[in-house]
């Protein structure tokens, strides 16, 4: 014995297999005459000229939206060939931004492809002893195609605030993330070293 096709069966719709349903059980709204397909929409799409067609052809043929925008990249920063020299330099500059405001500052360095590497603009929230280089974002503040390589920062010297080493912060962070981080450091940002923890 062989299976009958069901008429007018759409397989992507389930509702369009129940022949026993009238116009998907809404007959105060829609209109079935011949109890083949939803010819009201199919109606009224081709008055408002959009083709007989109904309203779920008419969502398949509509482009998908748009990507979300990514992350902001507000400027071009250099390029560089390895991801410590992006990652020390990205310190380096965080470390005279600190050092010159008093607070914070910090970055994501990322891959865009092989031996090529470069950093964020550099973010800070005003606080003297934390910055979140992703700025409050869920996801690392990086282009969209490109991959998370590091993070970098600076501590700003201020009396009676280690600016020189490592926070128990920055250490727990950098292993959590298993990306290298980078801090600058040095005098009053006239110079920088950066150092850099190992993930």
């Amino acid at each position: 014995m062989t299976p009958q096709p069901v008429p007018y069966a759409d397989l992507n719709d389930p509702q369009s297999l129940n022949l026993y349903a009238y116009v998907r059980n809404n007959p105060l709204s829609k209109v079935d005459p011949d109890g083949h397909a939803d010819w009201f929409q199919k109606l009224r799409n081709s008055l408002n000229g959009d083709g007989w067609k109904t309203d779920k052809q008419l969502e398949q043929q509509q482009p998908p939206p748009p990507a979300p925008p990514g992350p902001p990249f507000l400027k071009p920063n250099p390029m560089f060939k390895t991801v410590d020299a992006a990652g020390m330099a990205a310190a380096k500059q965080s470390n005279a931004n600190a050092q010159q405001q008093g607070v914070e500052y910090g970055t994501r360095v990322f891959k865009i492809a092989e031996g090529m590497y470069s950093y964020s603009d550099l973010v800070t929230q005003n606080m003297p002893a934390r910055v979140d280089p992703d700025d409050g974002q869920k996801t690392p503040r990086i282009p969209v195609t490109t991959q998370l390589a590091g993070e970098a920062h600076a501590h700003p010297d201020i009396p009676g605030y280690a600016t020189e080493r490592y926070s128990n912060v920055d250490v727990t962070r950098s292993s959590r993330q298993k990306i290298p981080t980078y801090l600058g450091i040095g005098d009053r940002g006239r110079s920088a070293l950066s150092l850099r923890i190992f993930a």
